[in-house]
């Protein structure tokens, strides 16, 4: 599996390092500024390359270590403890993905609404996408994800996912 860094120069590379260790050494729960950081690039925002070398730099140190820098808009970036930075990452996701489910589903929806000439067959498949659009932006509703059960008492193990969508 490629690095996230090997789409950068040799010189970059080393720059995504020196940040991904400067991250490290950051204390968790304190404010790491972009200034802080621009010093350690040679540049800093609102150059697309910073915001893709931090980004690199991110990961780099969450794959070494599992550690999640947060970014704090307007600011620069926080180191998260390990708890909250696991609760940051899979909120973050979730939302993420809820967002892009709902965006084509609406893209979906509006392409069947107006397109006269389309076949049945494909119509049937779109209207199979939308269902599973739809059941994942269900599932990752905040309110349906803390809702499922800490520890499964039944014998169904989808007791708890078949309760929260009322099934």
């Amino acid at each position: 599996m490629r690095s996230i860094i090997d789409q950068f120069s040799a010189t970059e590379r080393e720059i995504v390092l020196a940040v991904a260790d400067f991250l490290a050494t950051a204390s968790t729960d304190v404010d790491v500024l972009h200034a802080d950081v621009a010093a350690v690039v040679g540049f800093g925002p609102p150059s697309r390359s910073y915001y893709d070398i931090v980004g690199a730099a991110r990961t780099v140190l969450n794959e070494r270590s599992g550690a999640v820098v947060a970014t704090i808009k307007g600011v620069g970036y926080r180191r998260l403890a390990s708890e909250p930075g696991v609760g940051h990452v899979g909120r973050l996701g979730l939302g993420r993905v809820r967002k892009t489910a709902r965006r084509f589903s609406r893209l979906t929806s509006n392409a069947l609404r107006h397109a006269n000439d389309i076949t049945p067959e494909a119509r049937r498949e779109a209207s199979q996408r939308l269902a599973s659009l739809g059941l994942i932006e269900e599932l990752t509703r905040p309110a349906v994800v803390r809702s499922l059960p800490e520890k499964t008492t039944t014998s169904d193990p989808l007791r708890g996912l078949k309760d929260a969508l009322g099934v």
